[in-house]
């Protein structure tokens, strides 16, 4: 029992005051007195070199550093609630490892491999994750504010809830991923590719979307206020019920896109798109489109 109150264990912070002493499961009371005899049953990386660096690494060009790391073998690991703050996992093997509620916040994970990892609820504040592998990863209501994601693979990830406040995630492949309800409020989306995704009522104020990808990507109910969407494609994409107030649209891509609904959208926003060829509007909308700028409603010479 006490070693199955240790494997399985949940980390007392996250429980601790909550209620009775009786109340508490095995799983919970088991670290809990293992902290207060000094012994921490967690896994604890914090600020440890984890992948292997050469000797001469300070040496070595920074240009060319990562060549010579050698990346951890974490693949399947239990390291849920372990302590990985500011460790190095460059070009780690974290392969359908247990990292729920980890702390990895300035953790470098470039180019590490997370692939159907599972990280619900950890931490990755500042984390880099630069060309990381991240497809089918769950990161339900992980903390991923100011990450950098960049040219990072997110197909196919599950990010519900997620906060990736001022995270930067621009040439990063978001393809059929799941963030509705997520915060990416100012965030670097630039030449994202997020087609097919899941971004309902998400949070896009303020973020950067030029030239992302958002074909057929459902963002029913998204707040991008003030977000910027010049050279995007939103090819029969789902922008139902969406808050467009003063987002940037010049150039934007809107054929067959679904705009019924849309709030603080205006004329003057849509006159400065590419194309609407094929796109729901509101009644009222679509007859000042006829009256302002009857060409955007035709098919694009590009598809003729």
């Amino acid at each position: 029992m006490l070693s199955y109150g240790a494997i399985e264990g949940v980390h007392f912070r996250f429980f601790l005051g909550a209620k009775g002493i009786h109340s508490y499961k095995i799983e919970e009371l088991v670290p809990w007195a293992f902290e207060k005899l000094g012994y921490n049953v967690f896994a604890d990386f914090r600020e440890k070199k984890v992948s292997e660096i050469p000797s001469n690494y300070g040496t070595i060009a920074k240009e060319e550093r990562l060549e010579f790391v050698v990346g951890a073998n974490l693949k399947g690991s239990n390291l849920s609630y372990a302590d990985m703050y500011n460790a190095f996992l460059v070009k780690a093997d974290l392969r359908d490892a247990m990292l729920n509620n980890a702390e990895l916040s300035s953790a470098n994970l470039q180019k590490a491999n997370l692939a159907k990892a599972n990280l619900q609820e950890a931490i990755l504040i500042e984390a880099n994750l630069t060309q990381t592998n991240l497809e089918n990863v769950n990161l339900q209501q992980a903390v991923l504010v100011y990450a950098n994601l960049q040219q990072a693979k997110l197909i196919g990830a599950f990010l519900p809830k997620a906060e990736l406040q001022v995270a930067n995630l621009q040439k990063t492949k978001l393809f059929g991923a799941y963030l509705q309800q997520a915060d990416l409020g100012q965030a670097n989306l630039q030449d994202a590719d997020i087609e097919l995704a899941n971004l309902q009522q998400a949070g896009l104020s303020h973020a950067n979307l030029q030239r992302a990808k958002l074909g057929q990507t459902n963002l029913e109910q998204a707040v991008l206020r003030s977000a910027n969407l010049q050279q995007a494609e939103l090819r029969s994409t789902n922008l139902q019920q969406a808050n467009l107030e003063r987002a940037n649209l010049r150039d934007a891509v809107l054929n067959g896109t679904n705009l019924i609904g849309v709030k603080n959208l205006t004329i003057d926003q849509l006159s400065k798109v590419k194309t609407l060829y094929k796109a729901k509007l509101d009644p009222d909308l679509m007859e000042q489109v006829r009256k302002c700028c009857p060409q955007l409603l035709e098919k694009p010479k590009d598809e003729e």
